[in-house]
């Protein structure tokens, strides 16, 4: 019997097409957390591609081409859940990405998937 279950096991990794690649459960997991909407989608990949970027809601909005209101409450949201920092500088409130390391390794794994 625990011969069938071994020639079982190796009969469907034979099967698998060379292509196939395992979930990143760890990268499902974020997105079903911080990237809820198409516009947190973009902040995401916004600071993924420029991580050092210290900026205002109305010049990130510029940037990615947005409403300047609706990503202000994204990028509020974003770092109510930790993945951004807000600073005030002259009196304005300038987001920038998170220190931890862990995030910011998803957050650059999240940007590489879509450059595929």
């Amino acid at each position: 019997m625990e011969q069938e279950v071994r020639d079982e096991k190796r009969s469907w990794e034979q099967r698998r097409h060379p292509d196939d690649q395992e979930i990143d459960v760890e990268l499902l997991a974020f997105v079903g957390r911080y990237a809820t909407e198409l516009l947190k989608w973009d902040i995401i990949t916004f600071f993924g591609r420029n991580p050092h970027t210290h900026d205002t809601a109305t010049s990130i909005a510029h940037f990615i081409g947005r409403n300047p209101q609706a990503v202000m409450l994204s990028l509020g949201d974003l770092a109510i859940l930790g993945l951004l920092r807000q600073t005030r500088v002259n009196g304005q409130i300038v987001y920038h990405l998170t220190p931890n390391r862990a995030l910011r390794d998803v957050v650059f794994r999240f940007v590489n998937c879509q450059d595929r």
